[in-house]
């Protein structure tokens, strides 16, 4: 009985630690893509829409990139969609304060829309991926 028990434990253990490493990669996706886009003067110069985007070159090409890498990551997790979509969202949210906040000094980083449907779409992408697997 206790073996199941750390067995099972220990496949959730794993799935946790993939589920933040898969995090990881997806924040740092967006954190080179940015780095690519303010290296670019023609992306860098783009004006920000008030409300939406303080970099669109940033997020209008991350948003979808980020639906399909999370709801491709999902469908293969044996957690629960509001538990993959509460890991991401702790991790990507955790090192955006960290770094953008507290680093780079961006008061207003959290003022736009763009990063808060980034971090809607890490619950409702897993919450998608699982529809579509247990309808079949």
């Amino acid at each position: 009985m206790a073996a199941k028990f750390r067995a099972k434990h220990s496949d959730v253990d794993g799935s946790l630690k993939k589920t933040a490493l898969q995090a990881l990669g997806l924040w740092c996706l967006g954190f080179v893509w940015g780095l690519v886009v303010f290296m670019v003067p023609a992306l860098a110069d783009i004006p920000a829409i008030r409300y939406v985007s303080k970099f669109p070159a940033v997020s209008f090409v991350l948003l979808p990139l980020y639906a399909a890498l999370i709801y491709l990551f999902s469908r293969n997790t044996p957690e629960t969609p509001s538990h993959f979509g509460a890991v991401f969202f702790m991790v990507n949210f955790l090192l955006d304060v960290l770094v953008y906040v507290f680093v780079f000094r961006s008061q207003d980083y959290f003022a736009y829309g763009s990063i808060w449907l980034s971090y809607a779409l890490m619950f409702a992408m897993p919450r998608l991926a699982a529809g579509k697997t247990t309808r079949r």
